[in-house]
């Protein structure tokens, strides 16, 4: 590896990217955000909307743009990356590599992965 370079076990930065623009937009926590399925969006063109079960299993709806291109563009890439995963209005959104629902631990690596070597890092005992 040359220089500050780092390589994801299995690179998929279209989920990466989608799930880490995903949190600002909507404000959602780790544990909502986990939770999503491809059934959460509700609403057309324009009025996009998540479906979000929260703390103490409370349903709210939170507005998103459109569905962010992000998130489109990495719907997109899913089939290829995970072929033998059903898709249905269950399934949940964001996945590992084998089209299983992103866990906590995943989605700590993933943007871990995704800070500059500098930053948020923990110093001290």
């Amino acid at each position: 590896m040359a220089g500050n370079e780092r390589h994801a076990r299995n690179p998929w930065p279209e989920r990466d990217l989608a799930f880490i623009a995903t949190a600002p937009l909507t404000g959602l926590r780790l544990s909502e955000l986990l939770g999503l399925d491809l059934g959460s969006t509700d609403g057309r063109e324009g009025k996009c909307r998540l479906k979000v079960t929260g703390k103490g299993s409370k349903i709210r709806f939170v507005p998103i743009e459109g569905r962010s291109r992000a998130v489109n563009h990495f719907l997109s890439t899913r089939k290829a990356h995970c072929p033998r995963s059903k898709l249905g209005p269950c399934s949940p959104l964001f996945v590992d590599q084998h089209g299983e629902r992103l866990q906590h631990g995943g989605a700590q690596y993933l943007v871990s992965q995704s800070l500059p070597l500098g930053g948020c890092r923990r110093s001290g005992p």
